[in-house]
């Protein structure tokens, strides 16, 4: 009876073919494409649309403003409710209040965000989070346009356009994290997993010049819409989830004014008491660090 010498051990040059590559031909695709939008979606656009919004919202505001008065008039006289006009100079003299408030906090919010630096080891969240963003932008958009064509109505693209702005907004900061002061540096799972939620908030504080901005916009067309009848004024009103009890629609968009200039005030409020939640849990965290030290 013989035996066959059995097969030398396979050697780890020999089993390299065994094993799948670490990168496969889709996912490199899905990295180039990534990298062309991270290149569209530059920090440098982000910071030029972001000032603009905060220019051109307040104007936004100031416009609305004069169509409330305007609106308020042509309603008072065309259903002879002299407290109609009284109902448009109070919402003039609310979003007068707000806005003055909106542009402090607008400045303020920079300067938090400067503040607050914030450290990741792995920015590969934030890759993943920006590419999923951008298609649900792209898968937004698209049901948007199906959805205005069926409608046979230009007022239902509104709101999914302007989720599609946020969405991408949101998209280039995290493609880009140091736009809100985030840097890439060694941590512990815990920091690594504080630096990822304070990177989400501070996000929603960058980008409140914009939602000001938008929703500036959409309350001034709906009260210009209102000029043409209210029931043009309803085809953008309903798809606001605002209600006045019964009110002109015209004047839903002079409340959407007030939203706009409220949004910076809240959001900041929010993001302090997120954060300061947050740093207790830093504070928690860097104990084991400090008593080690201690003992040396």
């Amino acid at each position: 009876m013989t035996f066959e010498p059995s097969a030398p051990n396979p050697s780890p040059a020999s089993t390299a073919g065994m094993f799948p590559p670490k990168s496969t031909l889709l996912g490199d695709i899905v990295a180039k494409l990534l990298d062309l939008i991270s290149r569209i979606l530059s920090p440098g656009l982000l910071e030029n649309s972001l000032g603009f919004s905060k220019r051109i919202g307040h104007y936004a505001v100031l416009a609305g403003a004069v169509f409330t008065v305007i609106y308020g008039l042509i309603m008072a006289i065309k259903m002879e409710a002299f407290q109609l006009l009284i109902t448009a100079l109070v919402f003039v003299g609310v979003i007068a209040v707000a806005q003055f408030a909106a542009g402090r906090f607008l400045d303020a919010a920079d300067k938090l965000i400067s503040s607050t630096p914030g450290r990741v080891s792995n920015p590969a969240f934030f890759e993943c989070t920006g590419l999923i963003m951008i298609i649900l932008a792209v898968a937004l958009l698209l049901s948007g346009f199906g959805v205005a064509i069926y409608a046979r109505s230009f007022a239902v693209l509104l709101v999914p356009l302007i989720g599609v702005v946020l969405l991408l907004s949101f998209a280039t900061i995290m493609l880009h994290p140091g736009v809100v002061n985030v840097a890439v540096g060694e941590g512990t799972a815990g920091e690594e997993a504080i630096g990822i939620l304070t990177t989400l908030i501070k996000a929603k504080l960058k980008i409140v010049p914009l939602i000001f901005f938008l929703i500036a916009i959409l309350g001034a067309l709906i009260v210009l819409a209102g000029f043409f009848g209210d029931r043009f004024a309803m085809s953008f009103a309903q798809y606001v989830p605002v209600n006045l009890g019964g009110m002109p629609f015209g004047f839903v968009g002079a409340a959407l004014i007030v939203v706009a200039c409220m949004v910076p005030i809240l959001v900041y409020f929010f993001f302090l008491l997120q954060y300061l939640f947050f740093d207790v849990v830093r504070s928690i965290l860097a104990v084991p660090g400090k008593l080690d030290a201690l003992r040396r």
